[in-house]
């Protein structure tokens, strides 16, 4: 998939099935492409692959990209226990550190 038909899913397809929208976040969380995708996509990401109360695979990808991006320090080594999948949590954190794309 490419980052075009990736962000066409996320942003342009309402009612996507949630296999389309794990593997557009994929694409778009790659580490090979992080000049192309903005921290815009990957919140949209996260907010397209989340279900309240739960961890999926696509908010989970977004998130370590932005970590992975950011330089975002975890309190805990513990699977999940602070581990944050909101993206209203990330745009905060990004607000708060002056945190812009590159």
């Amino acid at each position: 998939m490419t980052i075009k038909e990736a962000k066409h899913i996320i942003y342009a397809e309402p009612n996507a099935p949630f296999d389309h929208i794990a593997i557009a976040t994929f694409t778009l969380a790659s580490k090979h492409k992080t000049r192309q995708v903005k921290y815009a996509d990957l919140l949209e990401c996260m907010r397209r692959g989340r279900i309240p109360g739960k961890i999926t695979v696509a908010a989970e990808a977004a998130a370590w990209a932005l970590y992975r991006r950011t330089g975002r320090k975890r309190k805990s080594t513990v699977p999940y226990k602070d581990f944050d999948t909101s993206p209203e949590s990330w745009e905060r954190y990004l607000r708060r550190h002056k945190i812009k794309d590159e």
